[in-house]
């Protein structure tokens, strides 16, 4: 638990429990948490610390999470659909958040999303699954020089059930 942290699709939080109190009961759970970075980060994201997660946007409830998956410094991040339903703003506030701080620590992302235009700028390695499958799993820039076409089109033609498991 000290080395991952984790971003659900869908914000698991209490819906009556507040960012504020979210963050008082989180970094309990750690013996290594940066309150100051932590704070910064919701602050950057214009998170309202005392309403309750049950009231705010699903942009904000994700900041939210992000704030709290990353307020260890983990070193693998997993983020499930990250960006699912958001509008553009906050989705690169999201990935903005990911590449810029992150990609300096060094920590390891797992990003799982439909949106494969978004990632295309930022992953260094790509695995796409078909029925539940591994049938692609490279670096991003092999992948793009092999299929010369856009990420969203490579899905399309290694996922389909004609291409036979592509690897």
């Amino acid at each position: 638990m000290a080395r991952v942290g984790v971003v659900p699709e869908e914000p698991d939080a209490p819906p009556e429990l507040s960012p504020a109190r979210l963050l008082a009961l989180t970094r309990r759970l750690y013996a290594r948490w940066d309150e100051g970075g932590t704070r910064e980060r919701l602050r950057r994201f214009a998170i309202p610390m005392e309403t309750p997660i049950a009231r705010l946007s699903k942009g904000q409830k994700g900041a939210v999470q992000l704030a709290l998956a990353l307020g260890h410094a983990p070193e693998l991040l997993i983020l499930d659909d990250p960006t699912l339903g958001l509008d553009v703003v906050a989705r690169d506030q999201v990935f903005g958040e990911v590449i810029g701080e992150l990609a300096d620590r060094g920590t390891t992302i797992l990003i799982t999303t439909h949106d494969l235009a978004a990632i295309e700028g930022i992953a260094d390695r790509v695995g796409m699954l078909r029925e539940g499958r591994l049938v692609l799993d490279e670096s991003l820039e092999a992948v793009k020089e092999r299929y010369a076409l856009p990420l969203e089109r490579i899905f399309a033609d290694v996922t389909s059930a004609s291409a036979g498991g592509v690897r």
